[in-house]
């Protein structure tokens, strides 16, 4: 949808220019490769963030990903949804590289027991990446 760009200056009614891109002009989703670790529990202004690294080949936290909110209470008590949240988020990868393998098996299985056949050869992927979203 695009409409008429007004400056900020003049009458702040007026619709403002959006540009969203069609489907073919997107590339592949690009992201910080993972895996994605939890790294230190930040703690500011009465909250407390857990924050999502990458990591290096030597698994010790380098960049941040995201912080993500896990509590609002001053006393920092940790909140079981942002939690979860965070566990989800840290999982990104590894849920996307198994929905990636999930696709690709189903484009190149001539049945359903070829399908089922090429799932089995990466189920254990999909139950860790799982695990991770579910495990406290």
């Amino acid at each position: 949808m695009t409409t008429k760009h007004t400056p900020p200056e003049q009458d702040s009614q007026q619709p403002q220019s959006v540009h969203l891109a069609a489907p073919c002009e997107q590339e592949r989703a690009r992201f910080t490769p993972g895996p994605w670790r939890f790294g230190d529990l930040e703690r500011h202004e009465g909250r407390a963030y857990q924050r999502i690294c990458d990591t290096w080949g030597d698994g010790l936290s380098s960049n941040i990903v995201a912080r993500v909110c896990v509590s609002h209470a001053a006393n920092h008590e940790l909140n079981a949804d942002g939690a979860a949240n965070a566990r989800l988020i840290a999982a990104s990868p590894d849920l996307y590289a198994v929905a990636r393998k999930l696709r690709d098996a189903r484009n190149k299985a001539s049945d359903v027991l070829a399908f089922c056949e090429m799932v089995d050869d990466f189920i254990e992927e999909v139950d860790a990446a799982i695990a991770k979203v579910e495990t406290k």
